[in-house]
């Protein structure tokens, strides 16, 4: 990353998920050799729903940079109890460290994802062989809005986007509904079995959302987000697609010429 034109090495970020989150915060260990032995380092970590256990277990852990981390008070695959201990023995050793942490009511791992609650199998860390994963809207949406209010704070940079703007709206102009069906019709979906059992997913979905065709009878979706309808086609890649449903209207049209793809998104004034 640090290679790349136009990245700020002074302000890198390191974001990490489940075990992912883990690894995050074995980044910030300060007293581990291999990370200072790092030329770059994280300006800021943010972990959601990490194992705590085996850094709560060491005696000497410290912090080497601010770190937000965020968990569901449900999880029973990688405990919020353990990542509590942590902070407060971090907090007792290290008092100037900046560890923020929030446990989100009935939560469990995964709780920023789109799909409901259910049972995971052949979990080999769990006592059960059990976990349960699925997201919490409600916690979904606070998440998102700590991780860049933190983000915003350590960096010392402004964030481009209101907490609306980013999730509760879209970046381009909504575009008219076309008339071509009703937006709960699936049968009008011009695509594949599959697709249309996926438009149900999508109809079930809060906005900003969007749901895009491929020539193929293939589709793209994205849901949640601001760019909702420049994601969901960016995803096609190469192959030729076009916007079918935004938010809650059908803007597709049997004219190819009057079909929405990603040169005629219109970008709204800020």
């Amino acid at each position: 990353m640090a290679q790349q034109p136009g990245v700020d090495t002074s302000r890198l970020v390191v974001i990490g998920r489940s075990h992912g989150g883990q690894t995050a915060l074995g980044v910030l260990d300060r007293t581990d050799k291999a990370v200072q032995a790092q030329p770059l380092r994280p300006k800021v970590v943010v972990a959601l729903y990490p194992g705590c256990s085996i850094y709560h277990r060491m005696w000497n852990y410290e912090l080497d940079a601010p770190l937000l981390l965020m968990i569901g008070e449900s999880d029973d695959w990688t405990p919020a109890r353990s990542c509590v201990q942590l902070r407060e023995k971090v907090m007792r050793s290290q008092k100037d460290a900046v560890f923020e942490m929030h446990v989100f009511p009935d939560s469990h791992h995964g709780f920023d994802g789109l799909t409901p609650p259910h049972t995971k199998m052949n979990v080999a860390s769990t006592r059960s062989g059990t976990a349960t994963v699925g997201g919490n809207p409600v916690a979904r949406e606070q998440a998102h809005r700590l991780m860049f209010d933190f983000l915003s704070v350590q960096l010392g940079v402004p964030l481009r986007l209101s907490h609306e703007e980013r999730y509760a709206g879209h970046q381009f102009e909504l575009p008219q509904a076309s008339g071509f069906a009703a937006v709960g019709d699936t049968a009008a979906l011009p695509a594949s079995e599959k697709a249309r059992a996926r438009y149900e997913y999508y109809l079930a979905q809060q906005p900003p959302k969007a749901f895009a065709v491929t020539e193929r009878g293939g589709w793209y979706l994205s849901i949640g987000a601001a760019d909702a309808m420049q994601a969901s086609l960016t995803a096609c890649g190469k192959v030729k697609c076009w916007l079918y449903a935004v938010d809650d209207r059908v803007v597709w049209h049997a004219d190819p010429d009057k079909r929405i793809d990603m040169a005629k998104l219109v970008r709204k004034e800020r």
